[in-house]
C-alpha cells in the first residue's frame, strides 16, 4: 500500500525555512470583534449625530394641486434654516430601477453626437417622434417630423419631471439657485446639444433639471434636487407650484422638501443604524469570545499536527 511521505521527491532539494502559523484562538477573536464594535460604534454614533442636526420640513402637494394648473401651499418653519438651504422634489411609488425604463436611452445621442436609428435602438418604444402619443415641438416651437429620431429618445427623457416652484415670503421673491445641481461628472461631457439643436431636439440636454433626472433612482421612493436656496429661512413661505406631472394613474405621491446638510449630506438615518447594529453584533460576539476563551481548554500546536497525521 503507497502510504504519503513528506520526503523529497528525486532532484529535488529540500529547503528548510522559517515559518510562522497563525493560529485562531477564542481571544484573537474577541479582540477582533472588540475593534470591530468600537470603529463601528463611533460612525454610527457620528452619522446619528450629524443627521438628527439636520433641520427638514416636507410637504405633499399631489393632493392638493390639481394637473396642469398652479397652486400654492404654505410651509411653516419654526426651527430656523441655515443656508443654504436644499430644496428636493420626492416622488412615491416611481420605479425609475425598472430595467427597460433604465435602459430606454441613448449615451451617444446625448453626447451631441448625430446617430443612427440603429445606434439607438436601446431607446424602445420611444425611438421616433411617431412612438410618442402626442405631438412635438423642437426648441424653436416648430412640429417635428413624426419620421425622425426622437432628440433625446427614450423613457426617461419622454418623462421629465417638469413641475416648477416658487417660494415667496409675503411680498419677497426667494431665489432658487439651479445653475450647479447635476454630479459634476454629469457636467463634464456627458450631456451636449448638438450644433443645430434647436430644430432637432424637443429637449435642451444641457439644463440641470434634465441631468438631475436622467441620473435614475435605485428605489421607487426617491428625492432630487430642484435646487438651492442661499439665504436663511424661518416663518411661513408660501410655494407656488405648477403642477404638470400626473402620479395619479400610478398611485404615486409628490412631495415639496426643503433641508440643511451635513457634512456627510442629507438626512440619511439608515446608514447611521447599520453601523449601530453591526457595532451591538460585534459586542454580543465579542462577550461569546471571551467567555469561550475562558471556559474551553486550549489545543497545543504539536496537538493539531497529531490530529492531522
Amino acid at each position: 500500500m503507497l502510504q504519503n511521505s513528506r520526503k523529497p521527491k528525486p532532484g529535488w532539494r529540500q529547503l528548510n525555512f522559517k515559518y510562522m502559523m497563525c493560529v485562531p484562538t477564542a481571544k484573537c477573536a474577541a479582540i477582533l470583534f472588540i475593534i470591530l464594535f468600537a470603529i463601528s460604534l463611533i460612525f454610527g454614533s457620528v452619522l446619528l449625530s450629524t443627521s438628527y442636526s439636520i433641520v427638514e420640513y416636507s410637504k405633499r402637494y399631489d393632493d392638493i394641486c390639481h394637473n396642469n394648473e398652479d397652486c400654492t401651499i404654505e410651509i411653516s418653519i419654526s426651527d430656523s434654516m441655515t443656508s443654504p438651504v436644499f430644496l428636493y422634489y420626492e416622488l412615491h411609488n416611481y420605479y425609475q430601477n425598472h430595467r427597460k425604463y433604465v435602459k430606454s436611452s441613448c449615451q451617444l445621442q446625448l453626447a451631441g453626437e448625430k446617430v443612427s436609428e440603429d445606434d439607438c435602438s436601446m431607446c424602445e418604444p420611444l425611438t421616433k417622434v411617431k412612438d410618442y402619443d402626442y405631438p412635438l415641438y423642437n426648441l424653436n416651437g416648430q412640429q417635428l417630423n413624426k419620421t425622425q429620431l426622437a432628440n433625446p429618445c427614450g423613457l426617461i427623457a419622454a418623462s421629465l419631471f417638469n413641475d416648477t416652484f416658487a417660494i415667496k415670503k409675503d411680498s419677497e421673491i426667494i431665489d432658487i439657485d439651479s445653475g450647479d445641481i447635476a454630479w459634476f461628472t454629469d457636467n463634464t461631457n456627458k450631456y451636449k446639444n448638438r450644433k443645430d439643436y434647436k430644430e432637432v431636439q424637443f429637449l435642451d440636454v444641457e439644463k440641470q433639471h434634465f441631468k438631475v433626472w436622467m441620473r435614475t433612482a435605485a428605489t421607487s421612493t426617491f428625492r432630487k434636487l430642484y435646487g438651492k436656496i442661499n439665504k436663511d429661512l424661518k416663518h411661513t413661505y408660501n410655494v407656488t407650484i405648477h403642477n404638470l406631472v400626473d402620479v395619479s394613474e400610478f398611485d404615486g405621491e409628490k412631495w415639496i422638501i426643503l433641508s440643511t446638510v451635513s457634512t456627510f449630506g442629507g438626512k440619511n438615518l439608515v446608514l447611521g443604524w447599520s453601523f449601530i447594529s453591526v457595532a451591538v453584533v460585534s459586542l454580543i460576539w465579542a462577550i461569546v469570545f471571551i467567555w469561550l476563551g475562558k471556559n474551553l481548554k486550549p489545543v497545543s500546536i504539536e496537538d493539531r499536527f497529531k490530529k492531522l497525521e
